[in-house]
């Protein structure tokens, strides 16, 4: 299905906002690493409390005090690498988004039958619809994800738009990509 080319153009780079979906698409891709972390600590932790269950006097070595015991600082060190990830990602993205800021990085997409273009003051890309996977609806941003790579997706907030452009942007990828949940 044709359509008629549409331009997306934003002025005056939004700092806040940038770091705001940088942190988004952070949370979104370390899911993954979240969820096995929580699903260590409660293993860790209920061998310990089964440990402590089944403790005996009698009994001077609990093989499952001593598992449980090195399931927790193997929790303890997952955990703590996601935080030091996190912090470390955080303070980058502070430094490109002033960065930004300082050069007042204009940016612009054509979205086009053929393919996204985005333009921006360092750089040019254009990928045509076969590079991307899937779009969703995520709070209040379309995501248009490239090869199922949510760090690189395109993100347009229904803030920075009027209705009718996020209206139609949305029309136009539901006729080249698959909706998908983002969970």
């Amino acid at each position: 299905m044709d359509f008629e080319p549409l331009k997306i153009e934003f002025k005056n780079f939004n700092k806040d906002e940038f770091v705001k979906i940088q942190l988004i698409k952070f949370k979104l891709v370390q899911k993954t690493s979240i969820k096995y972390a929580t699903k260590v600590s409660v293993v860790a932790f209920s061998l310990l409390a089964i440990a402590l269950l089944v403790y005996s006097s009698d009994h001077k070595f609990n093989p499952l005090f001593l598992l449980g015991t090195v399931a927790v600082l193997f929790s303890v060190i997952l955990i703590s690498g996601i935080i030091k990830t996190r912090k470390k990602y955080h303070n980058e993205i502070l430094q490109l988004a002033n960065k930004y800021q300082e050069i007042n990085m204009d940016c612009c997409y054509e979205i086009s039958n053929d393919s996204i273009k985005y333009t921006d003051k360092e750089k040019v890309m254009d990928f045509k619809w076969s590079v991307f996977k899937f779009f969703a609806l995520h709070q209040e941003y379309l995501i248009i994800a490239l090869n199922h790579n949510l760090a690189s997706a395109y993100f347009f907030s229904k803030k920075d738009l009027d209705d009718t452009t996020f209206n139609r942007l949305i029309e136009i990828v539901k006729t080249k990509l698959q909706e998908d949940k983002i969970r």
